[in-house]
């Protein structure tokens, strides 16, 4: 499958990000902000990512440097440029995902980065999208905003040193792969209300799983890799509902609205291709 430009932050595939600039250290500004290893780093450079935030604080919110708003406005406002700031030097092709959703980056600090559980977390929630949204504009829509938040937090995680090569490889693959669950379960939920259960000779639900392959199947997934499914299913007798159709033609719908609801390019990008 294609894929559009690396979202890495650095050339992660073969060697260990480089120290973290001091910039990273001030992630505390946002109410749930990140007190963590980074801040020995913040001395040195610190200004320098203070006079980018100002200047996207002109543009961008007044709040960040208009002593008459709310403390707590200017801090989550601050806490989101120093986001943009940290992205801009690492992860560029990032920076588009927060500028094209204006809660993001306050998504991404509403909980400390320092979470272990963080990418667990991040799959039951797009396990949940999945089993109670249809497969539609709606669950394109939550799969992708969840994907955003969750790979803008994996990123800040490495570069922050919070998390090593290896754990951000493994998030990714995890995400990946309660992504396809929900894109999976919603496609066949919609597809079954439509044409009837898909179901053997004794009225038992056949079953169709995805397999991950490549990176994902070895946990190695990085931010510019595709992810590569085959897609099985457990026997070709059967019914769907008391049509004509069967069980492999509707699997195959399924599994065409399962790579709609991961790879197809919205307003809000895509989830996985």
């Amino acid at each position: 499958m294609a894929h559009e430009a690396d979202e890495s932050p650095g050339a992660r595939d073969t060697k260990p990000p480089a120290p973290a600039p001091a910039a990273e250290g001030s992630w505390g500004v946002g109410d749930a902000g990140v007190e963590h290893a980074a801040s020995e780093h913040a001395a040195s450079e610190h200004a320098a990512s203070e006079h980018a935030a100002s200047e996207h604080a002109a543009a961008e919110d007044p709040a960040a440097e208009d002593p008459s708003a709310p403390a707590a406005a200017r801090r989550r406002t601050r806490g989101a440029l120093d986001v943009v700031a940290t992205l801009s030097r690492h992860a560029p092709s990032l920076v588009p995902r927060v500028h094209g959703d204006p809660t993001l980056a306050g998504r991404v600090l509403a909980s400390p980065l320092d979470r272990a559980e963080d990418a667990a977390d991040f799959a039951r929630r797009l396990v949940d999208a999945g089993q109670s949204l249809d497969e539609g504009p709606a669950l394109h829509r939550a799969l992708r905003r969840l994907r955003h938040e969750a790979v803008v937090r994996v990123a800040l995680r490495e570069v922050l040193r919070l998390a090593d090569v290896d754990q951000t490889a493994a998030d990714l693959a995890a995400l990946a792969a309660a992504a396809t669950d929900a894109a999976l379960t919603a496609s066949r939920r919609r597809v079954e209300a439509t044409r009837g259960p898909i179901e053997d000779a004794a009225g038992r639900p056949i079953p169709l799983v995805a397999l991950g392959m490549g990176k994902l199947g070895g946990r190695e997934l990085n931010f510019g890799s595709d992810v590569d499914l085959i897609f099985f299913h457990g026997r070709d007798e059967g019914r769907v509902g008391e049509g004509e159709e069967t069980p492999p033609e509707a699997f195959a719908r399924i599994v065409q609205r399962t790579a709609n609801a991961l790879g197809q390019v919205t307003r809000d990008g895509f989830v996985f291709r």
